[in-house]
């Protein structure tokens, strides 16, 4: 599903649904299909939904009539702060579409600031990115909310239960 913000004007739509598709096709556990926010305009009378509100009654049949899924990933993406220390809030259910049952969820805030979080952003830096030229720029990832966001679906999708 499109990644949904409850700040509606929130930057972090422009490139969420992007970073958050990439990273959970990484994870290599499933094939990964987007739902596009046409898609749900047109079905459901809006872009982007939220698991935690009342999804329409046809929500389900019409996913698994068009895309023929098995599950459906929410991303609700509840607080962000796009300055240093950045911080994310990310609410992600997984749900099976035959059953409506969660298969996985996380509600997790993930705070820049954080001593445990700055350690793994920048092993996540050394081990994914090239290395900066200048000791200024290597903790960028750190400084960008748009790699911030790459390393926080990555972090968060390592959760997944392995089937």
């Amino acid at each position: 599903m499109p990644t949904f913000d409850y700040d509606s004007s929130s930057n972090a739509l422009t490139y969420s649904d992007d970073i958050f598709f990439k990273e959970i096709a990484k994870s290599g556990l499933f094939e990964v299909i987007p739902v596009t926010s046409l898609f749900c305009k047109t079905n459901f009378g809006k872009e982007r939904l939220s698991a935690s509100e009342s999804l329409p009654e046809n929500f389900f049949k019409l996913i698994d009539d068009e895309y023929g899924a098995n599950g459906v990933l929410f991303i609700d993406l509840h607080s962000s702060k796009p300055y240093r220390p950045l911080s994310i809030g990310v609410r992600a259910k997984l749900v099976d579409l035959k059953s409506g049952e969660f298969l996985w969820a996380v509600d997790e805030t993930v705070d820049g600031g954080d001593a445990s979080v700055i350690s793994a952003a920048n092993l996540y830096q050394r081990s994914q990115h090239v290395q900066a030229i200048s000791h200024k720029t290597s903790n960028s990832v750190l400084h960008s909310p748009r790699l911030f966001s790459k390393f926080v679906a990555k972090t968060l999708f390592q959760t997944l239960p392995i089937r």
